[in-house]
């Protein structure tokens, strides 16, 4: 450790020292008494003085060890200008209903999610055979959500099964994040 790192971490102790020392002092003084002029201890105040004039002298990075922060805040991705958001009805059990053909940024993954009021369940498939067999479909509850990184909402198929615990009027929603300059 540095000779000036080890003067840091000495200030910060000694600072922390005077403060419980002032804090252990107000707690052992009667409530609703004011402390009167003069009566905090002269030690405590040269002590707290010292601490006073040493953080003056100390830069942020110096006192906190951290890097100045900054203002330009970049991150990746950049935040989106918009959303694109489909759904699908189940209108009837033992059909397949396919998203529409909307294209999906480069990198992004399109959250499918069962609807909150939705009373069974709603298979997701990749393909319309899929879509119509138990075996190969993912089941999807109420509230419920899978992300899946496909190129296109038409890749995903959806169902209702009979014997698959579904019903009419249950409902998967589709949502992505579109980048400036593309999508709707």
């Amino acid at each position: 450790m540095a000779n000036g790192d080890r003067a840091n971490a000495a200030l910060a102790l000694s600072g922390g020292a005077a403060i419980a020392a002032a804090l252990a002092w107000l707690a052992s003084r009667p409530k609703g008494v004011a402390a009167a002029e003069g009566t905090f201890p002269p030690e405590a105040m040269q002590l707290l003085a010292a601490i006073a004039s040493g953080i003056e002298r100390l830069s942020p990075t110096e006192a906190t060890g951290a890097e100045e922060p900054s203002l330009s805040v970049k991150g990746y991705p950049p935040n989106q200008s918009g959303i694109i958001v489909s759904r699908r009805v189940i209108a009837a059990l033992g059909q397949w209903y396919e998203f529409p053909d909307i294209p999906v940024p480069e990198g992004y993954t399109v959250l499918f999610k069962g609807w909150p009021t939705n009373a069974g369940v709603v298979y997701v498939a990749g393909s319309r055979n899929e879509a119509g067999n138990i075996e190969t479909v993912y089941p999807l509850l109420a509230n419920e959500f899978v992300r899946l990184q496909i190129q296109n909402f038409n890749q995903v198929y959806v169902s209702g099964l009979a014997a698959g615990g579904s019903f009419v009027n249950d409902i998967v929603v589709a949502i992505v994040e579109f980048p400036r300059g593309k999508g709707g």
